[in-house]
């Protein structure tokens, strides 16, 4: 299995139980990852500022920057 597979894996464990909306955000950015991988790695953003910009997203209900957000994380802990 190769990295791409793996982060996808990882991003569809995120799916269960999750909301439908956030659901329809996982496999928006799924089914375009590679556009996504290139905006969301290397956000700069440290462990503080990634878990208050994700409150922020569920409490707007902004279901594809809290996806993204999860999905930089991802990315972040490969490298």
């Amino acid at each position: 299995m190769n990295k791409k597979e793996e982060q996808i894996g990882r991003m569809k464990e995120l799916m269960k139980g999750a909301p439908p909306k956030l659901q329809y955000a996982i496999i928006r950015i799924i089914g375009n990852y590679d556009f996504f991988e290139k905006i969301c790695q290397h956000s700069g953003l440290t462990e503080n500022e990634m878990q208050k910009y994700k409150e922020e997203a569920l409490l707007k209900e902004d279901y594809l920057m809290f996806a993204m957000l999860c999905f930089s994380q991802v990315l972040e802990q490969e490298e």
